[in-house]
């Protein structure tokens, strides 16, 4: 009986021994998961969540840089659709664990950017809808009676105009401008003549067009001059007028290709000149640059042009603020203490071909059009753009100078001085640049003489209409 009861007494004592244990491996299990999760939630999460806001920028640099290719793109084709694209506003959340959403304040600045371009003597040929290509006192190509001139290497020609300055014939006399298209070898693709008629009644232009064959492709008169003003003063003609099918010619012309020019005469007065501007095939490198006659020479020349921004400031929980502005024709990402950097690159393209510099910009005015002007979310926001208006300058200088005035200035000019580096242009001989504040100014020389017109520039602005989220599209 006494064994029974000690057996009795021990298996109690082992129940509640082991009820203590199962309560204090709780406690401890409790204790560590408590420990586990405090740690990741303290430790582990911030470093989660800062690669989910690190990848959130990521993502907001990439749709940004399509914005602003859509926004390029309707820029340079004109096209007045409105395009919509997404733009993702905040961060993920992890779920199971405590964390909050980053999110983001989206909106238009209406005066980010201001570029002054000037020049003491610049050729325009464009500006702003404004085409000098056919008007050009004084910079035509004179034709000297039965010496030839010669166009060469030409890749595609943007101008060529005639000019019949003075002509006065008696009957059966005549005046006549042979125009041939040739490969590079010299062989015949086909050729026009413009002819001047005398009649004893009236002074008559004829257009025709022949093929490599002699077949014509177009034989018509251009016009009658009558009595009593038959003769002739400044009748100009664009060769590239499509009725006459010279640029037929051209069409089927491979680059690079010759144009030869010649002024003949059976009797009578006729003097004649062309301006002609083209896509001009260097031998030696091979690349592309424009050159002719056509332009007005403005002198002193000074031209501003300004544009908004579209702007994303990241409002980050765990990773660094950031500011993404697309800025001019480009994306800048802005960091509290370390300066902007541009993560797009903007449409800036300075190349040399010979002594030549060229030098192309495009500048996109981003301006609000409906909706909101700014929007603060964590969600997916939509962002609606439309060409509206265009302009820009296309001419050569002697010297340049560009005047930016922006926050991003000093980013702006890294990466100028990058382009000009590139292009073989040294700082200080072939171009400067100096920044005061937020002003930037690029004085370029070009490699070539002072005294000729060896910078080409292209210039193109665009107003870009913006809508952020929800709103009327224009």
């Amino acid at each position: 009986m006494g064994d029974d009861k000690k057996r009795a007494k021990k298996r109690c004592i082992s129940r509640d021994e082991e009820g203590v244990t199962n309560i204090l491996s709780a406690i401890l299990l409790v204790g560590l998961f408590t420990i586990v999760i405090v740690t990741v939630q303290s430790v582990y999460v911030p470093v989660w969540m800062t690669d989910r806001e690190a990848g959130h920028m990521e993502v907001v640099k990439n749709e940004l840089a399509q914005i602003e290719s859509l926004m390029g793109l309707q820029a340079l084709n004109r096209d007045k659709t409105t395009l919509s694209s997404p733009l993702t506003m905040g961060g993920s959340e992890l779920g199971i664990f405590l964390s909050s959403r980053s999110n983001g304040n989206l909106r238009v600045d209406p005066a980010d950017l201001t570029v002054k371009i000037a020049s003491p003597q610049i050729r325009v040929r464009t500006m702003d809808g404004a085409d000098y290509g056919a008007i050009y006192p004084g910079t035509a190509q004179p034709l000297n009676l039965g010496q030839e001139e010669v166009e060469l290497d030409i890749s595609a020609v943007r101008y060529f105009v005639l000019n019949v300055s003075e002509a006065d014939f008696s009957n059966s006399e005549w005046g006549r401008v042979n125009m041939s298209v040739r490969t590079a070898s010299d062989e015949l693709i086909g050729y026009a003549w413009v002819t001047v008629y005398g009649y004893q009644s009236s002074t008559q232009v004829w257009v025709s067009v022949f093929d490599a064959n002699g077949v014509k492709l177009f034989d018509q008169p251009d016009i009658n001059y009558l009595p009593p003003n038959n003769k002739i003063y400044n009748h100009r003609m664009n060769m590239l007028d499509p009725r006459y099918r010279f640029v037929e010619l051209l069409n089927i012309a491979e680059a690079p290709y010759r144009m030869n020019i010649v002024l003949t005469k059976n009797g009578g007065t006729i003097t004649a000149d062309y301006a002609i501007t083209y896509d001009y095939v260097d031998p030696d490198s091979g690349g592309t640059v424009i050159i002719g006659g056509g332009g007005k020479v403005f002198e002193n020349f000074d031209k501003s042009y300004t544009a908004g921004a579209l702007v994303y400031n990241a409002n980050n929980l765990y990773f660094v603020d950031q500011i993404y502005t697309h800025m001019m024709s480009g994306v800048v990402l802005t960091q509290p203490g370390e300066g902007s950097t541009y993560v797009v690159e903007p449409a800036i393209e300075i190349n040399t071909v010979g002594n030549r510099t060229v030098v192309s910009m495009l500048m996109l005015n981003v301006t609000q059009l409906g909706g909101h002007s700014t929007l603060s979310s964590a969600d997916l926001a939509t962002v609606q753009t439309r060409y509206i208006s265009g302009g820009g300058i296309e001419g050569q200088a002697k010297t340049l100078t560009f005047i930016l005035k922006t926050d991003d200035a000093p980013s702006l000019m890294r990466y100028i001085d990058f382009k000009m580096d590139r292009a073989g242009l040294e700082k200080e001989t072939h171009y400067i640049t100096q920044l005061i504040g937020n002003e930037l100014t690029v004085s370029i020389f070009g490699k070539g003489t002072a005294d000729i017109y060896d910078i080409d520039l292209t210039f193109t602005y665009a107003a870009i209409g913006c809508v952020i989220g929800s709103g009327g599209m224009i």
